[in-house]
């Protein structure tokens, strides 16, 4: 009785693999959630590496108070506006995930509209890669050079406006997505000190700029505001390693644009020139159906 009980257990697992088989088509597999277009892609956790596999340094910051929690900007659900910067002549762009997460459409407003030929998603950071046939110049990026106290200097369209942001640098704390019970990531928190122009009201726009130290080189990607307490919120750098390695990019510690040293008297103009020679764009999500 056992026998046949277990041949026919046997019999079973064999005509379920040959059903699934006809389904499925030899070697196919369904997608996994969110690759509905052919442009936009998943990072997988097994393609994410350690930092330490791309090379680069995660500096050693202090740590902000935990009980700063920041909540992640949602996905767009109609006609949304970010900002990305170039950080490889090539067309490599860097923006926030929640920017192009939930797009039917993704573009880039320079001069003439960019059309984007891949998107690259972090699966569990606000960080995104966009590739384009632009060429252009680019941004240094060195996410080592962040140091306790520093300026930063958030540049991209908040309000949907050319704008800048001088902030100085807090420490390290977690920011979670929809609510206090869902998915944290580590991020770095910055006090807000002045914006060019001089405008009141939400950051909502400069997601996906760039963050600047005073030399000029890019030490982060803007992602969010806590606009209660004035604090800027940018992604921790090992998000941008693992993403960035993931995409078998080596970004350069300096880049091709030839932006000079920026501090909290001239961060508004030199924010404009990066606007005006094309590294710093908007970029356009459409979505829906």
């Amino acid at each position: 009785m056992r026998k046949l009980l277990f041949l026919a257990c046997v019999i079973l697992v064999a005509l379920f693999v040959v059903f699934q088989a006809k389904v499925n088509g030899p070697g196919s597999r369904r997608p996994p959630p969110g690759r509905n277009e052919a442009w936009k892609e998943w990072v997988t956790e097994k393609e994410t590496g350690a930092s330490a596999e791309s090379g680069m340094t995660v500096p050693n910051l202090p740590r902000f108070p935990i009980s700063y929690q920041f909540d992640l900007s949602r996905p767009c659900s109609g006609r949304c506006a970010g900002t990305a910067f170039a950080v490889e002549p090539a067309g490599v762009w860097l923006t926030a995930r929640h920017v192009v997460e939930s797009c039917r459409r993704v573009y880039l407003r320079a001069a003439a509209p960019q059309p984007v030929s891949r998107v690259l998603l972090h699966p569990s950071a606000d960080v995104a890669i966009i590739l384009t046939p632009h060429l252009g110049p680019s941004l240094g990026l060195d996410p080592s050079r962040l140091r306790d106290e520093q300026a930063g200097f958030h540049i991209g369209y908040p309000g949907g406006q050319p704008g800048s942001v001088f902030s100085r640098l807090l420490g390290r704390t977690d920011a979670r997505r929809g609510s206090a019970w869902g998915a944290g990531e580590p991020v770095i928190a910055w006090a807000e000190v002045a914006r060019a122009p001089a405008r009141q009201g939400s950051l909502g726009g400069i997601s996906g700029g760039a963050v600047i130290d005073g030399t000029g080189e890019v030490v982060g990607v803007t992602i969010a505001e806590e606009p209660r307490r004035g604090r800027v919120i940018s992604a921790a750098p090992e998000s941008l390693f693992e993403l960035l390695a993931s995409a078998g990019i080596t970004p350069a510690a300096r880049g091709s644009s030839p932006v000079q040293e920026i501090d909290g008297g001239d961060f508004g103009e030199r924010g404009n020139r990066l606007r005006r020679e094309g590294t710093v764009v908007q970029v356009v999500c459409e979505a829906g159906a």
